[in-house]
């Protein structure tokens, strides 16, 4: 169901984008030259208000890359992690060296109950100083795990059990949106 609702809201996302580029061609092509300056103010003026107003209504609000190519991507992770719903159902099965990712997004770093004392100090810690998974902050973890560490903790001496680094920031954001995609629903205000 929630790929479904994904290729809905891409659709949805691409008529929008295909709707104001043609509105702004057919708009540049009938102003005359005397009104140009005042209409295209105008125009800028509606294409901001539209993706000031559009944009959180169509974009999930928690992920910006492709869900489907991060399902490929996440081949990479599962040798050490899982996804498993609050079910115990397996959506990837995968390996036990990392916590379960399944609702990342709406936890505390470090803070998955069923991996425990496992994490590493480091990542604990930034957890308790109130790091919670963002895709910003998950894509500069991935990057390099011990340096985001380092940066956040403003701790030298700060490390990550997690040696893996995925440097392609596309592919790190497609791996959050299908994180997102598979994760638990979440309320939107």
């Amino acid at each position: 169901m929630r790929e479904f609702v994904l290729h809905v809201h891409r659709a949805v996302i691409n008529f929008i984008q295909g709707f104001v580029l043609t509105e702004i061609v057919l708009i540049i092509g009938f102003v005359n030259t005397a009104n140009r300056s005042s209409k295209m103010k105008m125009l800028k003026t509606a294409a901001f208000g539209l993706a000031l107003v559009a944009g959180p209504a169509f974009a999930d609000g928690h992920a910006t890359g492709d869900a489907v190519a991060g399902e490929n991507v996440f081949s990479k992770c599962k040798a050490c992690h899982s996804i498993v719903d609050a079910d115990g159902e397996a959506i990837v099965k995968g390996g036990r060296n990392g916590p379960n990712l399944y609702g990342l997004y709406t936890r505390q770093a470090g803070g998955e109950e069923d991996f425990g004392r496992k994490y590493g100090k480091s990542l604990v810690e930034a957890g308790e100083n109130g790091l919670t998974w963002d895709e910003a902050s998950f894509v500069s973890y991935v990057a390099d795990p011990r340096e985001f560490l380092r940066e956040i903790l403003d701790d030298k001496k700060a490390r990550s059990k997690m040696s893996f680094k995925l440097g392609d920031e596309k592919d790190a954001k497609d791996v959050w949106a299908y994180l997102v995609s598979v994760g638990p629903e979440t309320k939107t205000n």
